[in-house]
């Protein structure tokens, strides 16, 4: 009979300790739930904060390409009206608008420079932009 009792002492025992277990898992499972709910609202404004920057990127980055593809569509309509000019007239007009066009874009070019922004890829401008190359007629 004491071997009868000591064995249900020792399984008592043992259910207390997985009872223990038990609730203990269960509050740390409720601590995690909670954090997780503190968590969500946090999260979720600050997603909405990353989503509204990229949109204000996205919109600026449009704007410029924007402004670039306008002043590259008046540098080729201008290119396009010089080609219909006699060749001496195309190559003698010192001064035209086209130069005022790369001046303005060779600004913008280094203002973007400046203020530490990675300015487009300008080489299809920088090309178009010779001017004042005198004709030698040769």
């Amino acid at each position: 009979m004491g071997l009868k009792l000591t064995k249900e002492a020792r399984i008592w025992e043992h259910l207390e300790q997985v009872e223990t277990k038990r609730l203990k898992i269960l509050s740390e499972s409720e601590q995690l739930w909670q954090f997780l709910e503190e968590q969500e609202p946090l999260l979720l404004a600050r997603l909405e904060e990353l989503d509204k920057e990229i949109e204000k990127r996205r919109d600026e980055n449009i704007a410029k390409l924007l402004e670039e593809l306008s002043c590259l569509n008046d540098m080729i309509s201008e290119l396009e009206g010089k080609c219909q000019q006699p060749a001496s007239e195309f190559l003698q007009a010192p001064g035209n608008r086209s130069a005022q066009s790369c001046d303005s874009w060779r600004d913008q070019h280094q203002l973007l420079k400046r203020e530490g922004e990675e300015p487009p890829s300008g080489q299809f401008c920088t090309d178009l932009c010779v001017r004042d190359v005198p004709y030698s007629g040769t």
